[in-house]
């Protein structure tokens, strides 16, 4: 899944607020049980997509889909 396919709006300079929009999605997205596999499309935007993975499946809900997100992340790196 791209990042941009779920929130168009991303700016670099404010992290915070695409950021927060991104994870109130995926959340939405992971309540579906379907897995999601992350597409970093574009490397300027690597960062943002790690980070709002890592925030979401941080969550007490999302812990089962966290390490295979986490191993996806290390693999583009």
């Amino acid at each position: 899944m791209k990042i941009s396919a779920i929130f168009s709006q991303i700016d670099l300079l404010d992290e915070e607020g695409p950021l927060a929009a991104i994870q109130k999605r995926l959340q939405q997205l992971y309540r579906t049980g379907k897995f999601i596999n992350p597409d970093m499309e574009e490397y300027r935007d690597l960062h943002l997509t790690c980070e709002a993975f890592k925030k979401t499946l941080s969550e007490p809900e999302w812990q089962e889909q966290e390490e295979r997100f986490r191993e996806s992340c290390r693999s583009e790196f």
